[in-house]
C-alpha cells in the first residue's frame, strides 16, 4: 500500500504587527492511495489535533493550543495557565466585534479588530503573566479583560502570576462625606472630575461641548450635566464610546447627550445597579 498525505494550508489574514487572523475552518485533507488493491480517490477529513509534537533527539515537546472563546463582553476562561509554546486562539462568537489589546503598551502581539466568527492566535514562548483586554467592552482588570501566565520551564508559575480574582479592588463605602465636582470649574475634563471622585461624589458638568471617552471604575458615582440639549459628549466619528462604565456599581450618568460615537453613547458592563 502507498499512501500520500497531503496537508491543505490555513487561510492566514495579516493582522496588527504581524499578528494573525484565522478563519475558522481548518481540514486535514488526507488521500490514500492503494495501489496494491488498485484502489484510488479515498478522501479522509481529520478534525484539527489539540497538540503538535517536535522531536528534540531526546525528548519529544507538546505544543497545546486552548482557546478562549470571545462571547459578548466576556473572555472564557478569563485567566489561563500554559507551558511555553503553548499556542492561545481567541475565536470571536459573540454578536459584536471584539479586540485583545494588551496592558503592556508596544507589545509584540494582540488585534485591534476580531470580527464576529473570526479568530486571532498568537504562540506564547517566553515564560510571564500577560494581561489583556477588549477596548470595546473592558479596561485593564475591568470588564471584558483576561490573562495568560506561561509557566517557566521547570513548570513552576512566574512570579508576578495571580490567582482568580474579579480583578476589583477596593471597597463600596464611602472614604466620607460625598462632595460636587464641578466641571470644568474643578476640573478641566469630565474625565479628570470622574478620576478625582470618591465613592457617593458627584461630577457636575456645565454645558458644552466635550471630545471625550470617559472611563468610570468607581462605585456610586453620579455624573450630571445642567443641561440635557447643551451639555454635550461629541466623539466626532473617532472615540468609541462616550461613557463607558466597566465594573463600577450603582454609577449614575444623566442629563447629558452623547452624539458621534463609533459605538455607543453610554455604556455600562460587569456592574451591579446603574442608572441612565
Amino acid at each position: 500500500m502507498t499512501t500520500q498525505r497531503i496537508t491543505m494550508p490555513r487561510l492566514r489574514l495579516m493582522g496588527e504587527q504581524g499578528s494573525l487572523k484565522i478563519l475558522r475552518a481548518r481540514r486535514l485533507l488526507a488521500l490514500a492511495v492503494v495501489s496494491s488493491l488498485g484502489l484510488s480517490g479515498l478522501i479522509a477529513v481529520a478534525a484539527p489535533a489539540s497538540a503538535s509534537r517536535q522531536s528534540t533527539g531526546s525528548a519529544v515537546q507538546e505544543y497545546i493550543d486552548v482557546n478562549v472563546t470571545m462571547k459578548d463582553n466576556v473572555f472564557t476562561p478569563r485567566r489561563v495557565t500554559v507551558d511555553p509554546g503553548a499556542t492561545i486562539h481567541w475565536p470571536n462568537e459573540g454578536y459584536n466585534e471584539h479586540n485583545v489589546i494588551p496592558d503592556k503598551k508596544n507589545a509584540e502581539w494582540g488585534d485591534k479588530l476580531i470580527g464576529v466568527g473570526e479568530e486571532y492566535e498568537f504562540k506564547f514562548a517566553k515564560p510571564g503573566v500577560y494581561e489583556y483586554f477588549c477596548s470595546f467592552h473592558g479596561a485593564p482588570g475591568r470588564g471584558m479583560f483576561g490573562s495568560i501566565t506561561v509557566k517557566n520551564a521547570d513548570g513552576t508559575l512566574p512570579k508576578d502570576s495571580k490567582q482568580d480574582g474579579d480583578g476589583r479592588s477596593g471597597t463600596l463605602a464611602s472614604s466620607g462625606k460625598s462632595k460636587t465636582i464641578r466641571v470644568p470649574a474643578d476640573a478641566k475634563t469630565i474625565q479628570g472630575g470622574v478620576d478625582k471622585a470618591n465613592p457617593g461624589d458627584m461630577v457636575l458638568v456645565s454645558p458644552g461641548v466635550y471630545h471625550e471617552a470617559v472611563l468610570v471604575t468607581t462605585d456610586r458615582v453620579v455624573i450630571r450635566g445642567l443641561d440635557r440639549n447643551k451639555t454635550i459628549l461629541d466623539g466626532r466619528y473617532e472615540l468609541e464610546n462616550g461613557i463607558k462604565i466597566i465594573g463600577a456599581n450603582g454609577v449614575v450618568v444623566e442629563n447629558m447627550t452623547a452624539r458621534r460615537y463609533e459605538r455607543n453613547g453610554f455604556f455600562w458592563t460587569g456592574v451591579k445597579g446603574y442608572r441612565g
